[in-house]
């Protein structure tokens, strides 16, 4: 079971990339326009909300079975997708990757949760948050390969069905500790999670969090991919590089004190990094290929900074009213989709002032979330 919940992020990870970086493909191969391209992407994103709530299915119902019947549902959205040749096929199969997500991530979290203590808990995270990054880096490898080679575009659709197939059979096959409700007899009621503070300060805080994972590096390359393209992706490849690095910390040591101060003090300095060097790019005082170099350290402390954050956050968000770990996922991740308004008003700004503005916004962000976050009123009934 374990095993089974360190990688499931790593699958979701995964495959999240998969129909965004097949845009080109989608518009030569099958017809698709941009615009309905770009609309698939929307779908997954709009269908996490449908799953947000599915997920809290995990603390009330037999979670072996959810699991299975999500990641079932997941292996054929993938098939449908690798088959797909028109619009409608390509839609359903995005439609179940995203709404089927929380019923697989849910229950193997929530069961991770309620059978380690919370130091060992902080440890897995450090180790799933690890492989999530080595998810972010297998998408785009995994499609560069299929282009090179004869297996193409849908051979990688096909081989990533076949094995999340595989994971399916597999979390069939693990045991699953007792729901904590199941043998405390205790629930907290919705009304009273909604009503939660500690519970609402995990939403702001995840929203204040959005903007600095993939808005924050889009910004970013945008500003330099018109004139260095590949230096651009340099950018990027610090983030992951980063928070591999501070998420493996996380993994053979945990989270003390220190390594929370640092979290949230590396995502402010590296924001305003980033912000910097864009901003004298824009000037014309340094060349796309030092603005590259330099965005791409100060985009690596931002990752450094999110391995360490994001470890706090999910690992108080698992253990913040224990036996409703999954619920208190699916309302943080539910009402946390406020976020997507962030590269909105960042694409208005950056139209209206400059791409500089944005960023600048982002670095705001990080400013009031490593401040929220020094304090830690985290008990379950405020």
């Amino acid at each position: 079971m374990v095993i089974a919940a360190l990688t499931v992020r790593l699958i979701d990870e995964w495959w999240s990339y998969l129909p965004g970086g097949v845009m080109e493909n989608l518009r030569v191969d099958v017809g698709l326009s941009y615009a309905q391209a770009g609309s698939l992407i929307s779908i997954a994103l709009l269908s996490g909300l449908v799953g947000g709530p599915l997920g809290m299915l995990a603390d009330v119902f037999d979670r072996r079975l959810l699991a299975v019947v999500g990641s079932a549902l997941q292996t054929l959205g993938l098939v449908m997708f690798a088959a797909g040749h028109s619009y409608w096929p390509l839609a359903f199969g995005v439609l179940l990757l995203g709404a089927a997500g929380d019923l697989v991530i849910g229950p193997l979290e929530a069961a991770l949760a309620e059978s380690t203590s919370h130091e060992e808990l902080e440890h897995a995270l450090g180790r799933q948050h690890l492989l999530s990054f080595v998810g972010d880096l297998l998408g785009p490898v995994t499609l560069a390969i299929g282009a090179a080679t004869f297996v193409g575009w849908r051979g990688v659709f096909w081989i990533t069905a076949a094995l999340l197939g595989l994971y399916t059979v597999f979390i069939s096959t693990v045991s699953y500790p007792p729901r904590h409700s199941a043998v405390t007899d205790e629930r907290v009621p919705m009304k009273d999670l909604l009503r939660n503070r500690s519970v609402l300060k995990l939403v702001l805080l995840y929203v204040l969090l959005f903007p600095l994972d993939e808005p924050i590096a889009a910004f970013a390359v945008a500003a330099i991919a018109i004139d260095r393209p590949v230096i651009a992706q340099m950018i990027a490849v610090g983030y992951v590089v980063g928070g591999l690095g501070s998420s493996a910390i996380v993994d053979r040591q945990g989270l003390n004190a220190s390594a929370r101060r640092f979290g949230g003090s590396s995502l402010v300095v590296g924001a305003l990094g980033v912000a910097s060097v864009i901003a004298v790019f824009e000037r014309g005082n340094v060349s796309a290929q030092m603005a590259g170099f330099l965005a791409a350290l100060a985009m690596a402390v931002v990752g450094i900074g999110m391995g360490f954050v994001w470890a706090d956050l999910h690992h108080r968000e698992l253990t913040v009213v224990p036996g409703r770990s999954a619920s208190i996922s699916a309302i943080v991740g539910t009402l946390g989709s406020v976020g997507a308004i962030w590269p909105l008003l960042g694409g208005w700004m950056a139209d209206q002032i400059s791409i500089t503005a944005p960023l600048l916004l982002f670095a705001a962000a990080a400013l009031l979330l490593a401040g929220l976050m020094a304090t830690r009123p985290d008990t379950a009934h405020n």
